[in-house]
């Protein structure tokens, strides 16, 4: 078995923090949902249970870190600066905003994350997200439930 299909263990968690130290970024690791990015305040939340594959970790540390990037250097500004700040848009706006371009952005991110963990980890394979119809469908969804136009 690929060192990178097997599960994680507790030292993944001490690599993904010394990794992060040089981007400036904290990480917090969490057992439910999912994973996630603060690029304001430059920090990320890993999923981390014990079923978890090496790549899959990575892939989610990578896709978070280039959402800190993004965040920094303005890409999708109105996307990664507050846009998901309860009460700083109107929910109506905030939901038209993220259909047209949110998915665009996490795209985005996605594929400059694979490019970039190519180049630090070239024989982990990177995960991808937001590419097959499931996975828009299911950003899509999460969208209209978690801001409905009213």
């Amino acid at each position: 078995m690929e060192f990178y299909n097997k599960k994680v263990t507790e030292t993944v968690k001490k690599d993904i923090r010394e990794f992060l130290k040089q981007f400036d970024i904290r990480v917090t690791f969490c057992k439910r949902g999912w994973s996630c990015a603060d690029g304001k305040n430059s920090k990320v939340r890993i999923l981390f249970f014990k079923d978890r594959t090496v790549k899959g970790v990575w892939s989610d540390v990578f896709h978070e870190l280039m959402h800190v990037i993004c965040y920094r250097t303005e890409k999708y500004k109105n996307y990664h600066h507050g846009i998901f700040v309860r009460g700083k848009y109107s929910s109506k706006k905030t939901g038209k905003y993220i259909r047209k371009m949110g998915i665009r952005a996490e795209i985005y991110v996605d594929k400059k994350a694979q490019e970039l963990m190519k180049i630090y980890f070239p024989d982990i394979p990177y995960i991808t997200s937001y590419r097959t119809k499931e996975d828009r469908d299911w950003y899509r969804k999460w969208v209209e439930r978690s801001y409905p136009l009213k």
